[in-house]
Protein backbone atom coordinates (compact mmCIF):
# COMPACT_ATOMS: atom_id res chain seq x y z
CA UNK A 1 0.00 0.00 0.00
CA UNK A 2 1.54 3.65 -1.03
CA UNK A 3 1.16 5.70 1.58
CA UNK A 4 1.70 8.41 -0.44
CA UNK A 5 -2.04 8.59 -0.95
CA UNK A 6 -2.81 10.00 2.56
CA UNK A 7 -5.71 12.14 1.54
CA UNK A 8 -7.01 9.07 0.12
CA UNK A 9 -6.09 6.73 2.66
CA UNK A 10 -6.91 8.68 5.53
CA UNK A 11 -10.56 9.15 5.34
CA UNK A 12 -10.72 5.39 4.04
CA UNK A 13 -8.90 4.33 7.88
CA UNK A 14 -11.61 6.49 9.30
CA UNK A 15 -14.43 5.10 7.88
CA UNK A 16 -13.18 1.38 8.49
CA UNK A 17 -12.39 2.73 11.96
CA UNK A 18 -15.75 3.63 12.29
CA UNK A 19 -17.11 -0.18 11.34
CA UNK A 20 -14.34 -1.33 14.18
CA UNK A 21 -12.38 -3.17 11.59
CA UNK A 22 -9.45 -2.37 13.62
CA UNK A 23 -6.82 -5.09 11.42
CA UNK A 24 -7.11 -2.79 7.73
CA UNK A 25 -7.11 0.47 9.78
CA UNK A 26 -3.76 -0.59 11.23
CA UNK A 27 -2.36 -1.39 8.21
CA UNK A 28 -3.49 2.08 6.29
CA UNK A 29 -1.77 4.30 9.27
CA UNK A 30 1.51 1.98 9.05
CA UNK A 31 1.54 2.92 5.37
CA UNK A 32 1.00 6.58 5.70
CA UNK A 33 3.99 6.62 9.06
CA UNK A 34 6.44 4.81 6.72
CA UNK A 35 5.91 7.28 3.63
CA UNK A 36 6.44 9.97 6.09
CA UNK A 37 9.02 8.68 7.10
CA UNK A 38 10.70 7.86 3.98
CA UNK A 39 10.44 10.97 3.07
CA UNK A 40 13.18 11.93 5.63
CA UNK A 41 11.84 15.63 6.20
CA UNK A 42 11.73 16.92 9.66
CA UNK A 43 8.50 19.51 8.56
CA UNK A 44 6.32 15.85 7.82
CA UNK A 45 7.33 14.36 10.85
CA UNK A 46 4.56 15.91 13.03
CA UNK A 47 2.09 13.53 10.99
CA UNK A 48 4.25 10.79 11.64
CA UNK A 49 3.58 11.46 14.91
CA UNK A 50 0.17 11.74 14.80
CA UNK A 51 -0.02 8.44 13.19
CA UNK A 52 2.28 6.43 15.35
CA UNK A 53 0.05 8.06 18.21
CA UNK A 54 -3.18 6.55 16.37
CA UNK A 55 -1.56 3.02 15.98
CA UNK A 56 -0.46 3.23 19.57
CA UNK A 57 -4.27 3.59 20.53
CA UNK A 58 -5.57 0.82 18.06
CA UNK A 59 -3.25 -1.79 18.90
CA UNK A 60 -4.71 -2.84 21.76
CA UNK A 61 -8.18 -3.19 19.85
CA UNK A 62 -6.56 -5.70 17.40
CA UNK A 63 -7.99 -9.44 18.50
CA UNK A 64 -5.88 -11.53 15.73
CA UNK A 65 -2.82 -9.37 13.99
CA UNK A 66 -2.75 -12.69 11.02
CA UNK A 67 0.06 -11.96 9.18
CA UNK A 68 0.61 -8.54 10.17
CA UNK A 69 3.51 -7.70 12.33
CA UNK A 70 2.23 -7.29 15.82
CA UNK A 71 2.57 -3.14 17.14
CA UNK A 72 5.29 -4.07 19.67
CA UNK A 73 7.59 -5.37 17.10
CA UNK A 74 6.24 -3.01 14.22
CA UNK A 75 6.98 -0.54 16.90
CA UNK A 76 10.56 -1.63 17.94
CA UNK A 77 12.20 -2.23 14.39
CA UNK A 78 10.57 1.73 13.19
CA UNK A 79 12.81 2.94 16.49
CA UNK A 80 15.62 0.82 15.00
CA UNK A 81 14.97 1.91 11.34
CA UNK A 82 14.55 5.67 12.13
CA UNK A 83 16.81 6.32 15.40
CA UNK A 84 18.77 8.88 13.74
CA UNK A 85 15.03 11.11 13.02
CA UNK A 86 15.47 13.14 16.26
CA UNK A 87 12.29 15.29 15.28
CA UNK A 88 10.34 12.13 15.04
Amino acid sequence: MNGDYYSYLVPLAESMEQRQHWLPVVVIYRACLDSTLARARAKYYHHGIRYLKKLDSLAPKVANWHDVLPHDQYKKSLRQDHARKHAF
